[in-house]
């Protein structure tokens, strides 16, 4: 159900008359406070006194909260809760906005009493969306559904509707089942505040797992509204944008870049959230309004499955210290292939855990046997963050194409992106060195282990830069011969044999080699630390590399 959360600072003025002497003293304070307003059943007018066949008989209408602000302007648990109000069926009028009123008698002490207080104009601030939301109250067929997007793209061509190239932009499409019963699966937490999900409530509270959605609500759980959830998301992914585009200037200054060759990507905006009836199927491309980048269906189940998603906290990012429980990360990672038009990570290195058996790494330390993608980001592993592959991908888009909508390119390497060579920096007294490329993925998009047919062996090699030619498989082709990157061999393993002996490794993908040329650099030089049985793969350090040219 709807909530929206108002913040009121309330000015008082109070008279105090003090007995003993006979005098009154005038004082001014000012404090914050917070309600939280929650519509536990809605109604199509508030303004009007709702009737029976809308309402049942004795529901809960809305549930107010009053709370007194701790002193840092937040609302959160550390405020106390004043007062909490159900409003029942009848009892809210017309006009009704749920004013603070402060009509029960004060004592300032035994012998004061305190006078008067009035309140000044109260400031309210009231949570809203950034997205247009159609359909709510009856879902749209797909008759319906081509009839507005063809208003929507009339309004497009024409001009009317606000649009700035460096933006990302989408539309969301959403199965009624999905967003009448999200309410039943999706929860806030009455004593942290926190998002959980229905599976995660019954744990806290011991309801069985036939518990209703009123068994938990009784519990003082307040269901989390579909459109609180996508607007968390949408802020979470351009949080993502912001702090990459602070990533972008730290780029430039180190490498002494031109600052107008590398804009900034602008803000992601969700056009609409368009609710749809199961007759309307699943939109797909040939669906997406011209005014978006991309459109994206939610599976009929996504409220009941999103719920437990979001308490399952993968390994890896927890080890990155950046989960969020009230975000399903997958969701934004699906909007980052839709409407950013980004690939996967694995779809440019295609790498999985069977790899780590392949015999050829027989003599490699294990930890390093399996390539984890780094660095982490949402395109690879769902971490909130995007590699400086993706920011300069988006970036380069920007500023080669004005946009980053260029829809062919999906899945692809950019024309001209991966050099004919790259350089990578061989410390002293190693052996001889082994380059291996991966395999060719399979159905799942997974190598499963190395390819020896494409190897080569250098004894006593020197100390510094040692070149290599382009070695990655690019595979199929599209009709327009362009390289697919889901369909390639995208990963090398180095393996250096050091005098003594001992092995050092390192994985390099086409993600690592294209980065280099987005900087600029005609022949990168990648500069990284290797892996020794010290290592530990997911040491920010080892994950790093530094770039130059090596022309």
């Amino acid at each position: 159900m709807p909530t929206e959360i108002r913040t009121r600072t309330i000015t008082y003025t109070v008279e105090v008359q003090h007995a003993a002497t006979a005098t009154t003293d005038a004082y001014t304070t000012t404090e914050t406070r917070f309600r939280q307003e929650t519509y536990l059943v809605e109604i199509p007018d508030l303004a009007a006194p709702p009737s029976q066949d809308v309402i049942p008989p004795d529901a809960i209408l809305m549930r107010t909260e009053d709370f007194e602000d701790d002193g840092d302007g937040v609302l959160d648990a550390d405020d106390t809760l004043l007062a909490s109000v159900d409003y029942e069926e009848g009892a809210i009028v017309a006009g009704a906005d749920g004013a603070f009123t402060d009509d029960a008698p004060l004592v300032t002490a035994s012998n004061e009493t305190l006078n008067t207080i009035v309140a000044t104009s109260p400031s309210t601030t009231t949570t809203t969306y950034d997205f247009d939301l159609i359909g709510a109250d009856a879902p749209l067929s797909r008759a319906e559904l081509e009839a507005e997007i063809e208003v929507w793209n009339a309004d497009y061509a024409s001009g009317v509707v606000p649009t700035d190239p460096a933006n990302v932009y989408g539309t969301l499409y959403v199965p009624g089942e999905v967003y009448a019963t999200f309410g039943d699966y999706h929860f806030v937490d009455p004593n942290s505040g926190a998002y959980v999900g229905r599976d995660a409530v019954l744990a806290a509270t011991g309801l069985p797992a036939t518990a209703t959605t009123e068994d938990i609500l009784a519990e003082g759980y307040v269901s989390d509204t579909f459109e609180n959830y996508i607007q968390r998301h949408v802020d979470a992914t351009n949080q993502i944008i912001e702090d990459g585009n602070a990533r972008i200037d730290e780029l430039v200054d180190e490498y002494g870049l031109d600052p107008a060759d590398y804009p900034h990507i602008g803000e992601f905006e969700l056009r609409r959230v368009v609710i749809v009836d199961a007759a309307a199927g699943s939109p797909n491309v040939a669906l997406t309004p011209d005014d978006s980048y991309g459109d994206y269906t939610l599976n009929v189940n996504y409220a009941e499955w999103s719920s437990s998603a979001m308490a399952v906290n993968d390994a890896t990012q927890l080890a990155e210290g950046v989960v969020r429980t009230d975000l399903e990360e997958g969701l934004m990672h699906e909007w980052g292939h839709q409407y950013f038009l980004m690939p996967d990570g694995y779809a440019l290195s295609t790498v999985g855990e069977p790899i780590a058996s392949d015999p050829v790494l027989a003599d490699v330390p294990p930890a390093l046997r399996e390539f984890w993608m780094y660095p982490p980001q949402l395109m690879t592993n769902n971490t909130l963050t995007f590699s400086d592959y993706t920011l300069l991908r988006l970036s380069s888009d920007i500023a080669t194409f004005g946009t980053i909508d260029t829809r062919a390119e999906d899945y692809r390497y950019p024309e001209g992106q991966l050099p004919e060579q790259f350089a990578i920096v061989l410390p002293p007294d190693v052996a001889s060195i082994d380059i291996y490329r991966t395999t060719h993925p399979d159905a799942n998009n997974y190598a499963q282990n190395l390819d020896t047919s494409f190897s080569f062996h250098v004894d006593d090699p020197a100390a510094g830069d040692f070149i290599i030619d382009q070695p990655f498989l690019l595979g199929w082709t599209d009709g327009a011969g362009v390289p697919n990157a889901g369909d390639s061999q995208g990963l090398i393993g180095v393996k250096l044999t050091m005098d003594d002996g001992s092995v050092q490794f390192r994985w390099i993908d086409t993600q690592a080699v294209i980065t280099g040329s987005l900087l600029g650099f005609e022949t990168p030089r990648l500069e990284f630390e290797w892996g020794t049985d010290s290592t530990d793969p997911f040491d920010e350090a080892y994950r790093g590399v530094e770039y130059s040219d090596a022309s």
